[in-house]
C-alpha cells in the first residue's frame, strides 16, 4: 500500500501511501527516459525505470496495487458500495463505524467534550490508511479523542452522505411543522424512504448519539451540541448556494436535534426492521457453519492422519512439525467445520505459502493442494491463542505457548 523511496539499504528517504494515487505513462524526454508519474493528492513524483521492458512491469505492478487497494478501501466509499463489498456483505453497517462507535460508546461515553474535541490528525490518517490496506484496527489504548475522529471521518469521507442529496429537502421541509412532534412524525415518514443501508446507518447513528445524549451531566454534550457536530455532513444540500444554506444551517441542526431526541418515536420501527435483518443474516451464517464446506471438484473421504514425524507430514515447503497429539486423528465428512485456500507462514520460513486448509473441532489440517488426502501438517488447537494480525490485510495468527 506504500511506496518508499530510499537509496541502497539506507533508511527510507520517504514514503508515498498509494491509495488514491494515480499512475501515468511519460513520454521519454532528453535526460528523463522510460518514466512513470505517480500523483497521489498534490504530491506528484517522477520515476524512471532501466529500460521500457522494466517500465512496463512497473506499470503492470502499480496496477495490480492499485486494484487491490480499491478493494480493501472503506474511507471515500459510498454506503450501497461499501455494504456490496464481499468483507462487508450481510452486514448491516459498516464495520469501520460500528467497531469505532462501539468502542467510543464502551471507553468514552462520558469524556467531557467526546466528539467535539478534535484528535490528532497524524494519527487519525494513519488508522485511515491502515483501514483502507484492509487491516482491523485494534482501539484498545487509543487516545478517545483519536477514535471519535475517525467515525467523524468516515462520515466526512461520504462521496454520498447518510441522508442521500435529493432527500435533504424532504427532511427540511419537516422544520414547518408546528410542533416537535409533529415534526418527529414528518421526520418518521421520510426516514422509511431512505434506500436500507441509509436507513440503518441512520438509525445506528441517532441511537448511538442518544445514548451519548444520555450522558450529557458529564459530557457536556447535548443533543443541540451533537447536531451542530454531526448536522453539517449528515444533512447537506448538493451544490447549494452559499446564502441559502446560511439560512438553513439552524434548520439542519434542529432537524437533526429532534432525531437525537425523540429517537424512540422516529426510529423504533427501523430497529426493529435492522435487528431482523441481523438475526436472518446470524441464521443464514448458522446453517452454513452447519454444513459441511466441501468443493464440488474433490469429496474429503475419511482418512487417518499420519503425523508420527515431521518427515512422514511435512515436506520442504514447509517449516511447522505436526503437534504431539495428533496420532491416529482421521477427517470425517460430517465434522468438517470449514475448508478453503490460505496462506500459510510458519515460524522459521520467511515466505507465505498457499495450503488447502481443512477445520475439524480441535484440529487444522493443512494439505499442499486440494486433492490430496495426506496432509502436509496437522495443528491441535486445545490451548491455542488465536488473534488479528497487521502483518497482512485479513490475516489472523495461532500461537502456542511454546511457538
Amino acid at each position: 500500500g506504500n511506496l518508499i523511496v530510499g537509496k541502497g539499504k539506507t533508511p527510507a528517504k520517504f514514503i508515498l501511501p498509494m491509495d488514491n494515487a494515480i499512475v501515468g505513462d511519460l513520454a521519454d524526454s532528453e535526460g528523463a527516459k522510460h518514466g512513470i508519474m505517480v500523483t497521489v493528492k498534490s504530491q506528484t513524483i517522477r520515476l524512471c525505470a532501466e529500460s521500457e521492458e522494466a517500465k512496463q512491469h512497473w506499470l503492470s505492478d502499480f496496477t495490480k496495487t492499485l486494484e487491490v487497494l480499491g478493494k480493501c478501501r472503506v474511507f471515500g466509499v459510498s454506503i450501497e458500495e461499501l455494504m456490496n463489498n464481499p468483507t462487508e456483505q450481510g452486514r448491516d453497517i459498516p464495520t469501520i463505524f460500528e467497531n469505532s462507535m462501539e468502542y467510543v460508546l464502551a471507553n468514552a461515553i462520558n469524556d467531557e467534550g467526546i466528539f467535539r474535541l478534535s484528535g490528532s490528525t497524524m494519527e487519525i490518517e494513519k488508522m485511515r490508511h491502515k483501514a483502507d490496506q484492509g487491516i482491523v484496527l485494534d482501539f484498545n489504548g487509543l487516545p478517545h479523542h483519536n477514535v471519535s475522529g475517525l467515525l467523524k471521518l468516515f462520515i466526512r469521507s461520504l462521496p454520498i452522505p447518510i441522508v442521500p442529496w435529493d432527500m435533504y429537502s424532504s427532511f427540511i421541509a419537516t422544520s414547518a411543522e408546528e410542533t416537535q412532534q409533529k415534526m418527529a412524525q414528518g421526520i418518521k415518514e421520510v426516514v422509511h424512504t431512505l434506500p436500507l443501508y441509509h436507513k440503518f446507518f441512520l438509525q445506528y447513528l441517532m441511537c448511538s448519539l442518544n445514548k451519548v445524549a444520555d450522558h450529557a451531566d458529564e459530557n457536556k454534550m447535548n443533543p443541540y451540541n451533537l447536531s451542530i457536530v454531526f448536522g453539517p455532513h449528515t444533512l447537506k444540500a448538493k451544490d447549494q448556494d452559499p446564502v441559502k444554506e446560511l439560512t438553513e444551517t439552524k434548520t439542519t441542526f434542529s432537524v437533526l436535534q429532534t432525531m437525537i431526541e425523540d429517537y424512540d418515536s422516529i426510529f423504533s420501527e427501523v430497529a426493529a426492521e435492522r435487528e431482523a435483518f441481523r438475526r436472518n443474516r446470524n441464521t443464514q451464517k448458522e446453517r452454513e457453519r452447519s454444513k459441511p464446506m466441501v468443493s464440488t471438484r474433490y469429496q474429503y473421504q475419511p482418512v487417518p492422519v499420519v503425523a508420527t514425524s515431521s518427515s512422514s507430514s511435512v515436506d520442504e515447503d514447509d517449516d511447522d512439525e505436526d503437534d504431539e497429539d495428533t496420532k491416529g486423528v482421521t477427517i470425517s465428512l460430517k465434522e468438517i467445520v470449514k475448508q478453503g485456500f490460505l496462506s500459510k507462514k510458519g515460524v522459521k520460513r520467511r515466505n507465505w505459502t498457499t495450503r488447502w486448509f481443512v477445520l475439524k473441532p480441535k484440529y487444522l489440517f493443512y494439505f499442499k493442494s486440494q486433492k490430496d488426502q495426506t496432509p502436509k501438517g496437522v495443528i491441535a488447537l486445545t490451548g491455542v491463542r488465536v488473534s488479528k494480525s497487521d502483518r497482512k490485510p485479513y490475516c489472523l495468527s495461532i500461537a502456542k505457548p511454546n511457538r
